[in-house]
C-alpha cells in the first residue's frame, strides 16, 4: 500500500462521514487500538483504510509512516469514544513520550477528560467513574507541573464552545493550576478535580428544554435548574468513596460569600477554601465560552465584570490570585 506524505489535520467529511486526525507519535507500539485508522493523501480526497481496529500497530508500521513523513493519521468519528478509552488507558506513558508535542499532548488530556464525563453522563457509567477520574486528575497534576508551559497550553488548547464537557474539563485545569499556586498539596489538588469535573453531572437529571433554553428560566424551571447539585451529589454518592473536598465541590459549587447562592446559602467561612476557588474559575469559564444565549467574552473582559459587579460574592483573595495566574499563563 503507498503511503501519502503528511497533511495539515483538519476536520474534514468524506462520504458523509467525519475524520478526526490524530498524531502517529500517540499510537504506542505493540498496542491493539480497537479503532480503525485512516490514510488521507490531500485534504479534498476521501480517507482510506490503513490498519483494521483489530491489529496491533507495529514498530514496522511506525517506521513506514516515519520515513514517509506521515504524522497523522484519521480516526472515524463514530469510533471516537473507543479512540478516547485508548488515550486514557495509555495516559501516562503518551504524556511522558518526549516525540508528542505539547500542543498535542494537551488535546489528549481534554479529548480523555472529556471521554470519562461522557461516559458517566450519556451511558450512565457511574461504578469506574470515581477511579477513572481519579487517575485521570494524577495524570493531568503531574502533566501540569512536570512540564513547563503545559498550563497554558491546556489553557490554549480549551474549547470556547459550552458543553458540560467541555466546561467540566476546563474548570478542573484552570482550578487546579490555582490551587497549586494557592499551595494546596497534591491530595487535595486531585481531589478538587474530580470534584470540579463531576460537579455537574446531576444536569442530565435535568430537563433538556430547561438547560438548553436561551431565554431567562421562568422562577420554576431555575428551582429545577438548581437541583442539579443534589442530583450530582446523589448520583456519586451511590457509588461510595466521596472525600470531603470532592463532596463538597460538587454539593457547593453555586454557594457564594454574601449567602446568594444555592443550595443552602452558605455564607463567607462557611464556604469551604476550595469551593470558593471552584467557584471562581466556574464562574470565569463561563463567562469565556459560547452559549446559546451568550456570547464568548474575552479573558481581559470577563475578569472585569467579575471584578465589578461581583465583589461581594466571591472570595477576592482568590480572585486576586487567579488574575495573576492567567495574566502569567494566557
Amino acid at each position: 500500500m503507498a503511503i501519502a506524505a503528511a497533511v495539515m489535520p483538519q476536520r474534514t467529511t468524506s462520504d458523509g462521514l467525519g475524520y478526526m486526525p490524530i498524531q502517529v507519535t500517540s499510537l504506542r507500539l505493540d498496542t491493539v487500538t480497537h479503532f480503525d485508522l485512516y490514510l488521507r493523501a490531500r485534504p479534498d480526497e476521501p480517507a482510506v483504510l490503513y490498519a483494521d481496529r483489530n491489529i496491533p500497530f507495529s514498530e514496522e508500521s511506525r517506521r513506514r509512516l516515519e520515513n514517509n513523513n506521515v504524522q497523522y493519521l484519521y480516526v472515524d468519528q463514530s469510533q471516537q469514544d473507543a479512540y478516547r478509552r485508548y488515550l486514557e488507558a495509555n495516559l501516562q506513558d503518551i504524556l511522558s513520550d518526549a516525540a508528542i508535542s505539547l500542543k498535542d499532548k494537551s488535546s489528549i488530556v481534554h479529548d480523555s477528560a472529556q471521554g470519562i464525563v461522557k461516559d458517566i453522563v450519556d451511558h450512565d457509567r457511574i461504578d469506574d467513574g470515581l477511579k477513572r477520574t481519579d487517575f485521570m486528575m494524577q495524570s493531568t497534576v503531574d502533566f501540569l507541573f512536570g512540564q513547563r508551559s503545559a498550563l497554558r497550553s491546556l489553557i490554549e488548547t480549551a474549547s470556547v464552545d459550552y458543553n458540560t464537557y467541555t466546561h467540566s474539563v476546563n474548570v478542573s485545569v484552570m482550578g487546579i493550576a490555582l490551587a497549586h499556586r494557592l499551595g494546596f498539596g497534591e491530595k487535595e489538588m486531585i481531589e478538587f478535580g474530580t470534584g470540579a469535573m463531576l460537579r455537574d453531572i446531576g444536569m442530565s437529571r435535568v430537563d433538556n428544554a430547561i438547560c438548553e433554553n436561551p431565554g431567562k428560566l421562568t422562577v420554576s424551571e431555575f428551582e429545577q435548574m438548581k437541583l442539579h447539585t443534589q442530583n450530582s451529589e446523589d448520583i456519586l454518592q451511590e457509588t461510595g468513596g466521596l472525600s470531603e473536598v470532592t463532596r463538597s465541590i460538587i454539593r457547593h459549587h453555586h454557594e457564594k460569600l454574601d449567602g446568594s447562592g444555592y443550595p443552602d446559602g452558605l455564607k463567607g467561612q462557611e464556604i469551604p477554601s476550595m469551593v470558593r476557588l471552584c467557584t471562581i474559575v466556574d464562574i470565569f469559564d463561563a463567562l469565556t465560552t459560547q452559549r446559546i444565549y451568550q456570547r464568548a467574552l474575552g479573558s481581559y473582559e470577563a475578569l472585569q465584570l467579575m471584578n465589578r459587579e461581583m465583589r461581594d460574592e466571591i472570595d477576592t483573595d482568590i480572585f486576586r490570585a487567579f488574575i495573576s495566574m492567567m495574566g502569567t499563563n494566557t
